[in-house]
């Protein structure tokens, strides 16, 4: 293969990459102002506006990028096992899910489910379940 064939597969990588990034980017941009004008809230800092914003295209980037070559199944189940096991403790010490609690019976009700407005996006709507043994908030950025 000439250097000038890989010179050109390799710009025209960069240019699919960074077209889909900015229509990404875009899509957020608009998603973010359309609930902002519905909703009248931008949140307190443009900050709460901004970073799940970055999260979300990082997560999708990372997704869009990796290549998973193993084909063994052990290995596979075993990955799905730590990936399991590092989301129930990030969950547990980011405060997203936890020992049961009366705290939340009023917001939840008789039902233990309840839903949450009134922050910026990203950030709201909050989903929230108590049950006998565990309570779980799912702030959508952070889950």
């Amino acid at each position: 293969m000439s250097q000038a064939t890989l010179e050109t597969d390799r710009i025209s990588r960069v240019l699919k990459s960074s077209t889909w990034l900015n229509l990404l980017l875009a899509a957020q941009l608009i998603a973010g102002l359309v609930y902002a004008y519905f909703t009248g809230d931008m949140g307190s800092r443009w900050t709460h506006f901004v970073l799940p914003f970055i999260w979300f295209t990082a997560s999708v980037w990372v997704i869009w990028h990796t290549r998973p070559v193993t084909k063994r199944r052990v290995y596979r189940i075993g990955a799905a096992l730590v990936v399991a096991l590092y989301l129930i403790v990030m969950f547990y010490f980011s405060g997203l899910l936890g020992p049961s609690t009366s705290h939340f019976g009023q917001l939840t009700g008789p039902s233990g489910f309840g839903i949450t407005w009134g922050q910026s996006l990203g950030w709201s709507p909050v989903f929230v379940y108590t049950g006998d043994l565990i309570t779980v908030s799912l702030i959508p950025y952070q889950a």
